[in-house]
């Protein structure tokens, strides 16, 4: 969100790219995430999977709540450890 003019670009249908981090807390026995890229955006789920659509849900809501944005074009980095995950 740090670059200029990336509200227009995704306005006009270029897509934006989040980095979303994934750690996985052990003694809980649940993976959580947050974003560098995209403030707020923060998860907990058990597993991978359901974290992954938790994301898309929570970013829809972000854009839209803090940048008056309606969702359409994101599109998410799950990292690992600094390793892509899907």
């Amino acid at each position: 969100m740090d670059y200029p003019f990336w509200k227009i670009a995704y306005k006009f249908g270029f897509t934006l790219t989040f980095r979303v981090v994934i750690h996985k807390d052990n003694e809980n026995k649940v993976y959580w995430c947050k974003s560098p890229d995209l403030p707020g955006l923060i998860a907990k789920m058990p597993t991978i999977e359901g974290l992954i659509k938790e994301v898309n849900i929570i970013a829809e809501k972000l854009l839209e709540l803090n940048y008056n944005l309606k969702p359409r074009h994101a599109k998410f980095y799950f990292l690992n450890n600094m390793e892509r995950l899907a």
